[in-house]
């Protein structure tokens, strides 16, 4: 069920005008990023990756990260002196999948992944905090507010 309105969402952002998505990942890709956090992506969001590895809206404005080398993949973003080093609070729990031209990220913890909860959380780049609540209770859920929140 998730897999096909994770894909029904990719076909909704490839037709709108501003927006890009990426050619699908390689598994080994995803496998290799999940390695290297330690954790497993949720299926949708793995499902997301190999449909298009990554996406932006809003001409830029929102993106999700896909996996790869690139400094906006999933894990070369994630290491800690590419910016979780310049927040006044550790950031080691939260693997960003995305941000906005602001430079808010949104972020699982890990420790909630590692538990089978996958929610997802901003992170507020003016107050440089954490949000306590987050802002979507599954891939599914924040992929969809992420369309309809920016197109």
């Amino acid at each position: 069920m998730d897999e096909a309105k994770v894909l029904r969402y990719l076909e909704d952002l490839r037709r709108l005008r501003g927006t890009w998505v990426a050619e699908p990942a390689k598994e080994r890709e995803v496998d290799r990023v999940e390695a290297f956090v330690g954790i497993r992506l949720p299926q949708a969001h793995r499902d997301f990756l190999l449909a298009g590895n990554g996406a932006t809206t809003s001409f830029g404005y929102q993106r999700l990260f896909g996996v790869g080398d690139g400094s906006q993949d999933i894990g070369p973003w994630n290491a800690h002196e590419t910016w979780k080093f310049a927040w006044p609070m550790p950031l080691d729990d939260y693997l960003s999948i995305g941000q906005s031209g602001w430079g808010d990220q949104w972020a699982y913890k890990l420790s909630d992944l590692r538990r089978g909860i996958e929610t997802v959380h901003w992170l507020d780049h003016f107050m440089l905090e954490r949000a306590d609540v987050p802002v979507a209770s599954s891939f599914v859920t924040f992929l969809h507010g992420f369309l309809t929140r920016a197109c």
